[in-house]
């Protein structure tokens, strides 16, 4: 019987396959886990208990002998905690559907190669797996579901942002030029896809995690904007606004996280770029951002939203949790984002007593001297500072002198 070579089956073993097991997870999100394989023969070497060994059997695949299972990953869905126990998750034939429609729309997009690719399963050629547990109450079926892609490397915080700028604009781009949006915009949803070709070093990025909520058509959005756009592509417009949630949730977690790699480490180029957007927008009816109650480019306005606006998923995760559609809370947030990250350079820099590169002017007289170094130890707010221009100014209150309020302005040279 003649077989696509994509087809990895699950059942009837031929002789030139191999059966394999889930083994190790090694990835987890919201609702779904990833797991690497093992071989049959080494079942025995398998030291984790998140799945039992029969759990492993119904989730087990047949591969061909030649392909590269180390490649490969089993994706399924998280097990949930029930009477201090993990048990499987079983899902309805709504659940089941969206399941599938996640992975027909990755394998869609692994075909544009902005996406890992997407194993066939089963001799009829299904891009997932499911297996009819149990009727359910209301007279359904439950079912357990799993897909096998190929894997990548969630590997972009050992890289320095500005040397992946363009590769990350790429992505964004091709996305938008497909008429979608990706809203769910992190590090953790975006790999390295070059496993299958050993021999380059690309810095080719790709999008994970297709749920439909978060990946849709932004049809009906250009539509409505008003006439000054017409002079910019549509698509510039939904990658600019991607790329500024990425940016805005990556300095978020950076910071509150504290996280130590080279990503992170100087974020001087990240909030560059944010500042580029913003500006590019700032002066047209519908921005980017406003401090003012208005429309703007992040409520996707004339969009079908399946979930949340690209508004809405970035208040949540500046964690504005009772304040999402508000775009005024979210203006204020990315200001303290943009301005803590310029005062946290501020307690790096080699401050003595000689001339330095800084021209310091206090416009309230304190009765005691305040110096840079001083500023570092009242652990200056993010609310205390403003850029203005080639200032930073930062107001102070003294504590030494019943609360009087000054101003230091330091002028970069």
């Amino acid at each position: 019987m003649f077989k696509n070579k994509n087809v990895v089956t699950s059942v009837n073993k031929d002789n030139n396959e191999i059966k394999y097991y889930p083994n190790v997870r090694i990835g987890k999100g919201g609702y779904k886990s990833v797991y690497n394989l093992i071989p049959e023969s080494q079942k025995d070497k398998i030291n984790n208990d998140y799945l039992t060994l029969n759990e492993r059997e119904e989730l087990s695949v047949n591969i061909n002998e030649n392909k590269e299972y180390n490649n490969m990953v089993i994706i399924t869905p998280n097990k949930k905690e029930e009477n201090n126990r993990l048990v499987e998750v079983l899902l309805d034939e709504k659940k089941k559907d969206a399941f599938e429609n996640e992975f027909k729309l990755q394998q869609y997009f692994s075909k544009k190669k902005l996406a890992p690719e997407v194993l066939e399963i089963g001799e009829n050629s299904t891009l997932t797996k499911n297996i009819k547990k149990r009727k359910s109450d209301n007279n359904g079926y439950l079912y357990k579901v799993f897909a096998l892609t190929y894997r990548c490397e969630f590997n972009m915080c050992q890289h320095d942002y500005k040397k992946i700028q363009n590769n990350l604009k790429i992505l964004f781009n091709k996305i938008s030029q497909e008429g979608y949006i990706y809203t769910d915009i992190k590090q953790g949803n975006i790999c390295q896809y070059n496993l299958l070709n050993k021999n380059t070093k690309s810095n080719d990025f790709v999008f994970v995690d297709f749920d439909e909520n978060f990946i849709f058509k932004y049809d009906g959005f250009y539509e409505k904007l008003p006439k000054t756009f017409k002079n910019i592509y549509k698509y510039e417009i939904i990658s600019d606004i991607m790329e500024f949630m990425f940016l805005i949730i990556e300095l978020f977690i950076c910071g509150s996280k504290k996280l130590n790699c080279k990503f992170c480490n100087n974020t001087k180029n990240i909030i560059n770029q944010v500042q580029k957007i913003i500006k590019k927008y700032e002066n047209k009816e519908v921005p980017m951002i406003s401090r003012e109650n208005k429309n703007t480019l992040l409520m996707l306005d004339g969009s079908k939203i399946p979930f949340m606006t690209p508004l809405e998923i970035l208040n949540y995760y500046l964690k504005n949790y009772k304040e999402k559609k508000n775009n005024i809370v979210l203006y204020n947030s990315i200001q303290k984002i943009l301005n803590s990250d310029n005062s946290s350079s501020i307690s790096n820099l080699n401050v003595s007593n000689k001339k330095t590169p800084l021209d310091f002017k206090i416009t309230k007289k304190l009765n005691k001297t305040i110096i840079l170094k001083q500023i570092d130890q009242q652990k200056v707010k993010s609310d205390q500072i403003e850029i203005k221009k080639e200032h930073l100014v930062i107001k102070l209150v003294s504590p030494k002198n019943n609360g009087e309020s000054g101003v230091i302005i330091i002028k970069t040279m």
